[in-house]
């Protein structure tokens, strides 16, 4: 969407079942004598488009990201240009009490874990361990909820669903939720409301980034893979 905010939930790399991120992948390619020019020639691409990357503030998608990674593949920067449709990152904890301040969080390259689910799943999803009871019965402690990476829609119009999240405060403090978004007082300003009535609505804060539930999964017999 045009109007869509692009920030990142975590400031780390995710969204690709393997400890290569895309700020990496492109380091490589540099390596192996692949500028940006001549990369966004064979790519089809601006080369502003290389340069967003590289800074870590968007991601190749559909047939240029196959297109990246087949090159990469083709360079020996990864041994597959296509990671297995049924592996999805767990990049980090989400806070359905309590937030969780990204900016003080210690966390792993490449996230948490990886699971291998029983079923395929789309690309350019993530997902997140739930942390807290407020959006309990719907999700519970140490749930995972999958979200796709990149912010589908506006936040405007993702009034009433329940979404991961991450805001700014005035001095520039990051938090990260996983709550349902209502409209606040003000344009630009959303309320983040719990589903558990004990739970205090937070108001007025600004959505830096934002992404529908798509799935829940039970942490029951997931099998996890090694990192």
């Amino acid at each position: 969407m045009k109007n869509a905010t692009r920030h990142l939930l975590v400031d780390m790399p995710a969204g690709i079942p393997a400890p290569m991120d895309w700020v990496r992948l492109l380091s490589g390619l540099k390596d192996a004598g692949w500028r940006q020019v001549p990369l966004a020639r064979r790519l089809g691409v601006h080369q502003s488009a290389i340069s967003r990357w590289n800074a870590g503030l968007r991601e190749p998608q559909g047939e240029v990201r196959e297109k990246l990674l087949a090159l990469a593949s083709e360079v020996g920067l990864i041994d597959d240009a296509r990671p297995p449709r049924n592996m999805i990152t767990v990049v980090a904890d989400i806070g359905a009490g309590a937030s969780i301040d990204p900016d003080f969080e210690q966390l792993p390259l490449g996230g948490i874990e990886i699971i291998q689910l029983p079923y395929d799943i789309p690309d350019g999803m993530i997902a997140f361990r739930v942390v807290g009871d407020s959006m309990s019965p719907a999700y519970e402690q140490n749930e995972i909820v999958v979200v796709e990476r990149e912010q589908p829609y506006a936040v405007e119009n993702m009034v009433g669903l329940r979404a991961a999240v991450r805001t700014r405060d005035k001095k520039g403090t990051h938090r990260r939720y996983l709550k349902r978004i209502a409209r606040g007082s003000k344009t630009k300003l959303f309320n983040l409301e719990s589903i558990n009535d004990e739970a205090e609505t937070i108001r007025d804060v600004t959505i830096v980034w934002a992404s529908p539930v798509r799935l829940v999964i039970p942490n029951i017999g997931l099998q996890r893979i090694s990192k």
